[in-house]
C-alpha cells in the first residue's frame, strides 16, 4: 500500500539534519509534528480542509430525471471541451504572471518521497521573476528556518538557514540546489518552485494530453479554495507508459485570474490497493498536494527580498 506516513521529530534527528528542495519550497529532517503545534494545526487545516472537489447536487425540482441530470451538467464539462478550456486559463494565467515582478503568497506542500508520504509544511514565500528568485521561511514545520535561492548570485547556490534550536548553533549553508543533499528527500528543485514555472508546465502536459486524445478530463465549476470562487479540472492518465507518475490531477484555478492555486497528483495504485476505488484509493495514492493561499501579484519587492544581507532574515 502507498500511503505511509512519517513524523520527523526533533528527537529524532538530534544530531543530523538535512535540508531538502521541492516544487513549492524546502523540506527538512527536523521538523517538528503539526501536532505539537497548535497553530501550525490551525494553518495547516486552512489548506488540507479546503480544496475538496464538491460535486453538484441534484436541484430540488418536480422535473424529470433527464431535466434534473441537465441541470447538473451545467457545472461540469468532459472531454475535449474541458482540456480545451484549462489550456485557456493556463494560458492566461501564464501571461499574468509573465507580465507580474512577483508576488508573495502562504504555500502549503505535502509529498511522498521513497514510497512515504511526508508531514505537511507551511512556508511563506517571497518569489521574482527576473532575475528568478526566491525567498521562504517556515510557518509549520521547522519553524522559523530560512532559505534563499537568487538566480546568479551566491554562486548559484541555495542559503540555507535552520530553524528551531539549530538555528542559534548552526551557520547558514550553502547548498547546490540540486545536489544529493538539497535533493535527498524531494521531487522537485527550488529551481522549479512557484505558480509560473507551474502554469508552464501544466499548459505543456495539457498541451499534449489534448493532441494525443487518450485523456480524461473533467471541468467542474462552482468551487471555492481560500475564500476565492475557483474552476476544477480533474484528469485522468490512460497507464502509466503515457504519465510514469501521475493516474489523476486535481487542479484547482481561480476563476477571476485563473492563477493555478491547488494541484493534487495521485499515482498509480499497487497491489495492496488493487481492492480501492474513489477517495479510498486517492487518500492512499496521493503523491503531490500543492497549494498557494493570501496570493498578493502587488507586492512591493525589491532587491533587498532577496538579499542574504536583509537585516530582517538569518542568513547573513
Amino acid at each position: 500500500m502507498l500511503r505511509v506516513t512519517r513524523s520527523r521529530t526533533w528527537l529524532r534527528n538530534s544530531v543530523a539534519w538535512t535540508i531538502v528542495v521541492a516544487t513549492g519550497g524546502l523540506l527538512y529532517v527536523n521538523s517538528m509534528p503539526a501536532a505539537a503545534d497548535p497553530e501550525g494545526l490551525v494553518e495547516i487545516h486552512k489548506f488540507r480542509g479546503e480544496g475538496v472537489v464538491k460535486l453538484p447536487a441534484k436541484p430540488a425540482t418536480d422535473g424529470t430525471a433527464s431535466e434534473q441530470d441537465a441541470a447538473i451538467s451545467s457545472d461540469i464539462i468532459e472531454g475535449e471541451e474541458a482540456l480545451q478550456l484549462v489550456i485557456l486559463h493556463l494560458e492566461k494565467a501564464h501571461r499574468l504572471l509573465s507580465n507580474t515582478d512577483g508576488y508573495t503568497a502562504k504555500m502549503f506542500r505535502q509529498e511522498r518521497v521513497d514510497g512515504e508520504l511526508l508531514d505537511e509544511q507551511v512556508i511563506f514565500a517571497k518569489f521574482k521573476h527576473e532575475p528568478f528568485s526566491v525567498y521562504m521561511k517556515w510557518i509549520v514545520g521547522s519553524k522559523g528556518q530560512e532559505v534563499l535561492y537568487r538566480e546568479g548570485q551566491n554562486n548559484g547556490d541555495l542559503i540555507v538557514k535552520p530553524g528551531g534550536l539549530k538555528g542559534r548553533f548552526l551557520a547558514a549553508l550553502s547548498l547546490d540546489p540540486e545536489g544529493s543533499m538539497a535533493m535527498a528527500e524531494s521531487r522537485h528543485p527550488i529551481t522549479k518552485a512557484g505558480m509560473l514555472r507551474l502554469a508552464t508546465e501544466l499548459l505543456a502536459n495539457r498541451r499534449r494530453d489534448l493532441d494525443d486524445g487518450q485523456v480524461k478530463c473533467q471541468m467542474i465549476d462552482s468551487q471555492s479554495f481560500d475564500d476565492r470562487d475557483c474552476i476544477c479540472f480533474v484528469t485522468e492518465f490512460p497507464n502509466s507508459d503515457y504519465m510514469k507518475d501521475y493516474r489523476k490531477t486535481v487542479l484547482f484555478i481561480d476563476a477571476e485570474n485563473s492563477l493555478p492555486i491547488l494541484l493534487r497528483n495521485y499515482g498509480w495504485a499497487d497491489d495492496a490497493c488493487a481492492d480501492l476505488a474513489g477517495d479510498e484509493l486517492d487518500a492512499e495514492t496521493l503523491v503531490e498536494f500543492y497549494a498557494y493561499r493570501e496570493v498578493r501579484l502587488d507586492a512591493p519587492l525589491t532587491a533587498m527580498d532577496f538579499d542574504r544581507k536583509n537585516k530582517e532574515y538569518r542568513l547573513r
